[in-house]
């Protein structure tokens, strides 16, 4: 989520717009089949609470190239840098022009590529503006978690607090897409900053301490890279279609795409596709519980629910056991036979689900034709949004339900899309395209 506020006027709040959505990629060697629904979910925040708008109008998938069959989907942030991805979709396939790749991954690095690149969209004040909020915010939680820690008498002051975070490892480096060296080169950057807003902070909550040290002011650096993942905007990006040497269609997933001060970049990659021996591929992306519940006949909260319950179920036991026989079991060997039957259960029950639910839709799913196919994707998307009507006060999904179907021959081709003004009284934009 990200927060930007208008310029023009100071009275106006601070908002965060999302794609709190629900998104399908369906996929057979004939081709793809992308759905995702309409909602927007803006957060405002009025000075004393957070107000919440739902829009009914978002466009979440889009071509990627005008020549060649690809298409990508978007979920979570509605922007980057506060540009609204349409935006820089948009002016990413004006810039590629007919350039092609030998798979959809080429595509993907492509498009990265051309975000860390592109100064004139994301110039580097904005850039560095975005990660200087965080670390403003990083800098004050130092200083609020030490004072916690020394009214708790855990440290004694904020030296010797550093210190222990310094013996704790600098950065999680599972969590960020930076090392030390990448560290010492934001310190040459932004270490004057660092010092400018601790002294800020001092001040405000009441504290006093001599000048930062250099490994001082690359602990806070190092939080506030850690600190990106939960405070920035992060985006999910899924893009499909076929590449120059593409048989059969492929699918790649780029999750929590952020920019890490000037360096956007995923934290994860995934690559599906179908192939002589996968004949489809069913993805949901963001809101996935009605997707989930065709695929494997449970979601993940009914999945968690029963990990829950049969450990607490068999912890019961075990001691139950122990008691009528008049042992005692440790903790530890408590543990392994919880863990052991847990994982027993949870496996019998993938397996069940593999074999009743998932290999023969995935079976069907492999022979439908292109037209069936968008039928099936449309429905789970409708399906999603029904249940959130029923079930929950909110409107994250909703709205009309968008559906584009790529194969190699016809390329993207919309099946259903709506638009904001009415095809009929607007020919010469369709006559524009078709030049």
């Amino acid at each position: 989520m990200i927060r930007t506020v208008c310029q023009s006027d100071s009275q106006i709040p601070f908002y965060r717009g999302v794609f709190v959505t629900s998104e399908i990629c369906l996929m057979n060697r004939l081709g793809v089949v992308l759905a995702a629904d309409s909602a927007t979910t803006v957060t405002y925040w009025n000075g004393n609470a957070d107000e919440v708008r739902y829009f009914k109008g978002a466009n979440k998938i889009f071509q990627l190239t005008d020549h060649h069959p690809v298409g990508i989907m978007i979920y979570n942030s509605v922007d980057a840098l506060h540009v609204p991805w349409e935006v820089v979709i948009k002016e990413f396939r004006r810039t590629l022009g007919s350039k092609s790749f030998n798979s959809v991954a080429g595509y993907a690095d492509e498009f990265l590529t051309f975000i860390n690149n592109d100064q004139r969209i994301f110039p580097a004040e904005a850039r560095r503006a975005e990660f200087e909020d965080v670390l403003n915010r990083s800098i004050l939680k130092v200083l609020v978690n030490f004072r916690e820690d020394h009214k708790a008498g855990k440290v004694a002051d904020l030296r010797a607090y550093f210190d222990n975070l310094l013996q704790n490892g600098l950065v999680d480096q599972d969590k960020v897409k930076f090392n030390l060296q990448n560290i010492s080169s934001l310190r040459q950057i932004f270490g004057d900053a660092t010092q400018e807003k601790f002294n800020e902070w001092l001040g405000i909550i009441e504290l006093t301490f001599e000048p930062l040290s250099e490994p001082e002011i690359d602990i806070i650096l190092g939080i506030a890279l850690e600190d990106i993942k939960s405070i920035s905007p992060s985006t999910g990006l899924v893009m499909a279609g076929f590449g120059d040497h593409s048989v059969f269609p492929e699918v790649v997933h780029l999750k929590n795409c952020q920019f890490w001060y000037d360096h956007f970049c995923e934290s994860e990659r995934v690559l599906e596709g179908t192939s002589y021996d996968v004949p489809a591929i069913i993805s949901g992306y963001a809101q996935t519980s009605m997707i989930d519940t065709l695929r494997m006949g449970f979601s993940d909260d009914v999945l968690g629910s029963i990990a829950r319950d049969s450990t607490k179920h068999c912890d019961a036991l075990v001691d139950s056991v122990a008691a009528s026989v008049g042992g005692v079991v440790s903790e530890e060997d408590k543990s392994a036979f919880v863990g052991k039957a847990v994982k027993q259960i949870i496996d019998g029950l993938f397996d069940y689900a593999r074999a009743q639910h998932y290999v023969p839709l995935r079976r069907v799913v492999g022979v439908l034709p292109i037209d069936e196919m968008s039928t099936l994707a449309e429905t789970l998307i409708n399906l999603q949004s029904l249940k959130e009507k029923v079930t929950k006060p909110s409107e994250t999904v909703g709205g009309p339900v968008d559906v584009a179907a790529i194969t190699r021959s016809e390329g993207l081709v919309w099946v259903k899309r709506k638009h904001y003004f009415s095809p009929e009284i607007n020919s010469r934009f369709f006559e524009r395209r078709g030049r």
